[in-house]
């Protein structure tokens, strides 16, 4: 067997475990109500939708969309929806809410990193607070992100920071290292209780998972080396996440944003200056809005 052949059917296998796992947690976890979704509430933050914009007709697609309620909000704001998840259990619940809360989207089970052909030339990719540490091949899916994207579209990365994936609360000003951040492809089988996914968190007979750590810094080259722009990266707390550690849990960082548009030659790069006009005065950096960090 090739090496390549070697590797891919590795990560099948760590792949379709997990899916499994995901089946066996799935009837365990649940999302907003669904009447509040029929209202027309949406369940993302603020920065989120700002960064990406009107999405009105928009085809946008949510990786990793478990239940589908951000697929579900995204709907709510005007978008052609829809979510992908490697839950049957999973995609099943999230047809069912779409179909309860009379919102139209389309629901898909697949792996992310495999996507169905036909969600192409995509104006919005999406992943959100616990995607990134379920992908094996990082360079892999940042190219497949890029080829399905549409010149002028993007990806919106809203997820947990690293840092967090690997320390430990064990009390006021206490943490330990759980994990590696520079653990990339090996995978974690033996994650801090409080990092498990809900439903599994706290569950003595919870299955097992294989989580992989990603240092941000290769998530944004990784996006950079498959064509994309850098729009948009910011880290910051969430007192939250780090619970039970005290005052200093605001310390930390607990998530980051990353937002990539793949260049349409046909447009100007907005990061290249302008010959005709002259250079404006550049604010400095202002503080993100932290409002939406959720458990995974």
């Amino acid at each position: 067997m090739s090496t390549l052949v070697a590797v891919e059917s590795r990560l099948k296998a760590i792949t379709e475990s997990n899916r499994m796992s995901w089946n066996t947690i799935a009837p365990r976890r649940s999302g907003i109500a669904t009447d509040r979704l029929r209202a027309g509430e949406v369940s993302l933050a603020d920065f989120e939708r700002r960064l990406a914009g009107d999405v009105t007709g928009r085809r946008v697609v949510h990786l990793a969309c478990s239940y589908g309620d951000e697929v579900l909000s995204w709907a709510n704001l005007g978008a052609v929806a829809t979510g992908v998840d490697i839950s049957d259990v999973a995609v099943a619940e999230a047809k069912s809410r779409a179909a309860e809360a009379g919102i139209e989207a389309d629901f898909r089970r697949a792996d992310m990193l495999d996507p169905p052909a036909d969600l192409a030339e995509l104006d919005l990719v999406y992943l959100s607070w616990g995607a990134i540490c379920w992908v094996p091949d990082l360079i892999g899916f940042a190219t497949m992100i890029a080829g399905r994207l549409r010149p002028g579209g993007a990806v919106l990365l809203c997820d947990h920071h690293p840092a967090w994936e690997v320390l430990a609360v064990r009390g006021d000003d206490h943490l330990a290292v759980a994990g590696d951040y520079f653990g990339r492809d090996r995978p974690n089988v033996d994650q801090d209780d409080a990092k498990r996914p809900q439903g599994a968190r706290g569950e003595p007979d919870a299955p097992r998972f294989s989580a992989f750590v990603w240092p941000v810094s290769d998530v944004v080259m990784a996006l950079v080396g498959a064509g994309l722009r850098l729009d948009a990266f910011f880290e910051a707390p969430e007192p939250a996440l780090y619970a039970g550690l005290g005052q200093t849990a605001g310390a930390l960082p607990a998530y980051y944003v990353i937002k990539a548009t793949k260049p349409d030659p046909t447009k100007p790069d907005p990061t290249k200056p302008d010959p005709t006009k002259p250079d404006p005065i550049r604010p400095g950096p202002t503080k993100p809005e932290l409002t939406r960090p959720e458990p995974i």
